[in-house]
């Protein structure tokens, strides 16, 4: 998963959130990984459909979620390299 892209700073982005816990783990760890509070956290991952990876990126760099969409397609899904290049 690191080599993939999937992790940033130890957190475990690339998580599918199918259950209530995940969901709460994943709001808990995109929030910790920004630096965002939990209502922007929430915000932003309604927002990303509730991809964390998109949201990630639109609370790390400001994009909306089409932009960071966008990045996340063309950096073929490597969180790494979009946070690296904003």
């Amino acid at each position: 998963m690191v080599r993939m892209g999937r992790v940033y700073d130890n957190w475990m982005i690339g998580v599918a959130l199918t259950s209530r816990k995940l969901q709460a783990r994943g709001l808990r760890i995109l929030a910790e990984a920004s630096g965002a509070t939990m209502a922007v956290a929430t915000r932003a991952l309604r927002q990303s459909g509730h991809k964390m990876d998109v949201a990630l990126i639109m609370l790390k760099s400001g994009a909306s979620a089409p932009e960071a969409r966008r990045r996340v397609r063309a950096s073929g899904g490597n969180l790494r390299n979009v946070l690296e290049g904003t």
